[in-house]
């Protein structure tokens, strides 16, 4: 057994000796001279695992200072105290220091992808979950200070978090924008914080100091989210107003800009991680609900994500674990049960759940709930948290376990590679769980490289017709403008509407289109009205929305 398998087997009770630490700093130091950065994953794991160890007391005494060495060696600097090192490595370690509301460390890879946005640098970062992208945004908003910046973010849920942690943090210095109805003074430093879909609808946005995309990934139509179009039109309209455009995300290999585009991009793909993880596999279980019941049992009153499909499993999977007594009592629990109960229902298994320190998290969970039950797990005061695919993409927290329960995603696909690794990339957190767990109840999907391809730069000719549309001719090719006349003269459609709605499906506007046209001509009053419209005109207006309705999943 190597020194790692040690590590990664090694009971909490165990104490080790002088020659395992003896071992595990060959075997780091022969993975450091081979690799040309600190990057090692080797190195890093062992590090992290040595880190883990010393937190829970399994390190002899005489052993403690080699362990902080590693780490500074590795450029784990959050976790190592300066005061240890010669007044050389001080130097260094203080060198990645960074001042917002208190003085924190950056690690080594931190500190390169900001000094990079610092230089000026367009900068595209993949990077793992727990890596510290929102800290790069605000440590560069704190040295640069640009006058605007806009944040495209995925979902409402992370909008609100992240409104939250800019306020507290810059509120002082910036309006926070975070809706389309909000007033905007270009004189006035001001962050607006949006979805793909918000931004579009502003128009009063001239330019841009600084552009931030969060998870990039979903640019690319292959990942078969409904919003790519959106993000698309977004970036292209968004890119030529920034001085300065960054995009992070996670687990991606490869960006495919295209030869049309000729920006600069300076494309930055790292593994490097400060956690590492225990994976527990259960998949050969048959009984996978005792499974998730006895391991949730088995780490007591840790912090735990548990992931499940759709928000009913959800509710169910909580009434399941308050029914065998999971959980913890909690006093801020009972007082939120009689809350919930006093303004929601008396009868909504959430407030029971809430009693126990568990909490469910998903899409139609009223906002305010959803924000608050975020904060108190973050805060330690909820202890089970139960999400649909908002952890994927709407809540950026972490736990010391986190518990893949179910394989497929609003019961309709399976988790591929890249979702199973996001959420799997939620355990563990720097400076609270070096160490995290990862229980697993199906098999794992196979590992695949992922690219990601941005259409609206790439190739907009040949991309989707609502992209198409939203493109100047000037930026097309012949076969573009062919292509996009041919559009306007087909559906009978404006160039406008083709532009503003597209994203609805060109084939349904012409269907809504055809169905208003024959109303108009056959019984226009059913269209045409003032005040409150009677019960055939309200039944028209329905038919023509369940015409998209009917062929979008939104």
């Amino acid at each position: 057994m190597t020194i790692l398998e040690r590590l990664r087997t090694l009971e909490p009770a165990v104490m080790l000796s002088a020659n395992d630490i003896f071992d595990a700093m060959a075997s780091a130091g022969s993975s450091l001279a081979d690799s040309s950065d600190r990057e090692d994953d080797a190195a890093l794991e062992i590090s992290i695992r040595l880190l883990e160890a010393r937190r829970q007391g399994q390190i002899p005494k005489d052993c403690l200072d080699v362990v902080e060495m590693l780490a500074e060696e590795c450029g784990l600097y959050p976790y190592v105290d300066g005061e240890n090192f010669s007044l050389f490595s001080q130097a260094v370690i203080e060198a990645h220091a960074v001042h917002l509301d208190e003085k924190l460390y950056l690690h080594s890879k931190q500190m390169e992808i900001l000094l990079h946005l610092l230089a000026g640098d367009n900068v595209i970062l993949s990077a793992p979950t727990s890596f510290g992208k929102s800290m790069l945004v605000y440590a560069f908003l704190t040295y640069k200070s640009p006058h605007t910046v806009v944040m495209l973010l995925p979902t409402i849920a992370l909008i609100d978090e992240t409104r939250r942690r800019l306020t507290r943090r810059f509120g002082d210095r910036y309006d926070i924008i975070t809706t389309v109805t909000d007033g905007y003074d270009p004189t006035v430093p001001t962050i607006f914080v949006l979805t793909q879909e918000w931004f579009l609808q502003r128009k009063d946005v001239k330019k841009i100091d600084l552009l931030f995309v969060d998870e990039f990934y979903k640019l690319d139509p292959t990942r078969k989210d409904d919003r790519y179009e959106n993000l698309n039109i977004a970036l292209y309209r968004a890119l030529p107003k920034s001085m300065q455009c960054f995009m992070a995300g996670p687990h991606i290999k490869n960006i495919l800009l295209g030869d049309q585009y000729r920006g600069s991009f300076r494309f930055v793909q790292t593994d490097y991680r400060t956690v590492s993880v225990n994976v527990f596999d259960r998949s050969a279980r048959e009984d996978k609900k005792d499974a998730l019941l006895a391991d949730l049992a088995g780490v007591a009153d840790e912090s735990s994500i548990v992931f499940t499909a759709t928000p009913g499993s959800a509710q169910n999977l909580m009434k399941e674990f308050v029914a065998a007594k999971l959980g913890t009592d909690s006093r801020i629990g009972t007082l939120l049960k009689t809350w919930i109960a006093e303004n929601y229902h008396k009868s909504w298994p959430v407030g029971e759940g809430t009693e126990k320190a568990i909490a469910v998290h998903h899409g139609r969970l009223p906002r305010s709930l959803g924000q608050l039950f975020i904060q108190l797990f973050d805060r330690g005061m909820i202890k089970i948290l139960i999400c649909t695919s908002t952890l994927v993409e709407g809540v950026n927290t972490s736990a010391a376990n986190v518990f893949i329960f179910d394989k497929k995603i609003n019961h309709r696909a399976d988790l591929d590679f890249f979702s199973f690794a996001n959420i799997r990339g939620r355990v563990g957190r720097m400076m609270r769980h070096f160490v995290g767990r990862a229980f697993l109840y199906y098999t794992p999907p196979e590992v695949v490289e992922t690219n990601v391809e941005i259409p609206v730069l790439s190739d907009p000719a040949s991309s989707s017709d609502y992209i198409l549309m939203n493109i100047e001719n000037d930026e097309l090719p012949p076969a573009g403008k062919t292509r996009k006349d041919q559009l306007r003269a087909t559906t009978g459609l404006s160039i406008a509407v083709l532009k503003e709605h597209g994203a609805l499906g060109v084939d349904n506007l012409v269907a809504a289109n055809d169905r208003i046209q024959q109303t108009l001509k056959n019984d226009p009053d059913l269209l045409v009205w003032k005040g409150f419209p009677n019960k055939e005109q309200r039944i028209e207006v329905a038919e023509i929305a369940v015409i998209i309705a009917r062929a979008r999943s939104w």
